[in-house]
């Protein structure tokens, strides 16, 4: 969609599109907003699967003391520095946090709670 420089539609405000070798190019006005939408959903989809690692990571720590708490075995001798903090972790968890959740299931975890906006 372009526009003459003269004959401007009232929603429509001129920017610099650097993509296009920096000519001076019309956009809606709501395209700018939803290019800055799409790169904070980006940063956040990025943020999010970053945090998936280091959850599955102390999730494997987690169901290693809860494995030498069951079967009455000695602590792995890699976990002794956070065996107290990982075991006070695993008595706090109920059947919801004691499993990891994946970045794509967030979005619809409460789903059947309440009622969408």
């Amino acid at each position: 969609m372009s526009y003459a420089l003269g004959s401007e539609a009232p929603s429509c405000r001129s920017q610099r599109d650097d993509s296009t070798g920096g000519g001076l190019r019309l956009r809606p006005a709501g395209a700018a907003a939803m290019i800055r939408r799409n790169a904070r959903l980006r940063k956040e989809y990025l943020y999010r699967k970053s945090l998936e690692g280091k959850d599955l990571a102390a999730y494997e720590r987690k169901r290693k003391i809860r494995k030498a708490l069951e079967e009455g075995k000695p602590m792995p001798t890699e976990l002794r520095r956070e065996e107290a903090q990982l075991r006070r972790e695993v008595e706090l968890e109920d059947d919801n946090t004691a499993v990891v959740r994946d970045h794509v299931d967030d979005e619809y975890a409460h789903a059947g709670e309440r009622d969408p906006k």
